[in-house]
């Protein structure tokens, strides 16, 4: 049975739903995307670069896609008004809340049970950054206040579909048997403060950034995987809301037509 419909995108507009992009199908086409990395120059790269294996890079990565929009469940009723009239749901600041997801899983499941975890680094540091990477530490104080859950009964159902797009067994199955208790952490928080989210994956990616100034091999893997998760991420959206405009829609092109092809 299908969960409960969460959406990563809604415009409505004369009280007619113009676009309406589901959390699990969007997911679902970030990470066919990001399994165009396999065997791709860019998993080579990484492999090269960064001293690690193709295939835990690129499992590393399809973890991103998998739980990069997972904060957007919390959002499912703040609605933003253009000077049309028209409603769209704003999702300001999510990425912290997903990336909270994937912080909570590095600290639950040991390496010993997979070789994946030691790059959840390099999957938190890609969600976190997804969007407006510039000013990740604004969005996330904005965040707060357009916090305005669903039911939780309606959270849990639509995130546990996404434990299908996870390749490694060990860490979906740490998803779903912690996914009850990081749902009810958030929802402790809406609309008071999210220090207690934000905090951990604040102190996370100040690590990060360190690491990626001490090695520079880390960091090669820290770039490409944001590199990659825009990508996959814009490309998805774009299935279902058209092609962007802006020259940065030829540039997503572009760039995964030469590192997104597999042998």
């Amino acid at each position: 049975m299908r969960g409960a419909k969460l959406y990563s995108y809604r415009y409505v507009c004369g009280g007619r739903e113009v676009i309406a992009e589901y959390l699990t199908d969007h997911s679902a086409r970030v990470v066919k995307h990001l399994t165009r990395v396999k065997s791709s120059p860019l998993s080579r790269y990484a492999a090269l670069k960064g001293g690690v294996g193709e295939e835990d890079f690129v499992n590393a990565l399809l973890v991103a896609g998998a739980l990069h929009d997972v904060g957007k469940a919390f959002y499912q009723l703040s609605v933003r008004v253009d000077e049309r009239g028209c409603e769209r749901l704003s999702f300001m600041g999510h990425e912290w809340i997903s990336a909270y997801f994937i912080e909570r899983l590095r600290r639950e499941v040991s390496p010993r049970k997979s070789p994946v975890v030691p790059l959840l680094d390099v999957a938190l540091y890609a969600v976190l950054l997804h969007h407006h990477a510039m000013d990740v530490r604004d969005r996330a104080r904005k965040s707060v206040t357009r916090l305005k859950p669903p039911r939780r009964e309606d959270i849990i159902s639509g995130l546990s579909e996404l434990s299908e797009l996870i390749p490694d067994n060990a860490i979906k199955e740490a998803y779903l048997e912690t996914l009850e208790d990081t749902v009810d952490k958030v929802l402790k928080h809406a609309g008071k403060s999210l220090a207690d989210i934000i905090t951990p994956v604040q102190t996370t990616y100040f690590d990060i950034l360190k690491k990626s100034a001490d090695r520079k091999g880390r960091r090669v893997l820290y770039l490409l995987g944001v590199a990659a998760l825009v990508t996959a991420d814009y490309l998805a959206a774009g299935e279902v809301r058209g092609p962007s405009a802006s020259r940065f829609w030829k540039a997503v092109l572009e760039f995964s037509n030469t590192y997104f092809r597999g042998r």
